[in-house]
């Protein structure tokens, strides 16, 4: 593989305990004056699982590459 070709392998984040990707971080935005929105500041430990409905850890899922479909005959 060349050099720079290398792609990142997909993942999805999860609650540790069920599974579920319906999960949400505790954070803060600031407020950009010059792009008039929201910016990413801070990503806290917390995590919540909306399925538990409770306090969770998270876990990466690695994700399968997408097939690729050959249209030729």
């Amino acid at each position: 593989m060349p050099a720079g070709s290398e792609t990142r392998a997909s993942f999805a984040i999860v609650c540790g305990t069920c599974g579920s990707d319906k999960i949400s971080r505790d954070a803060w935005a600031n407020w950009d004056a010059i792009r008039q929105e929201w910016v990413l500041g801070a990503v806290f430990d917390y995590a919540h699982c909306h399925r538990c409905n409770c306090e969770t850890s998270l876990i990466e899922v690695p994700l399968r590459p997408r097939e690729t479909i050959s249209l030729s005959a």
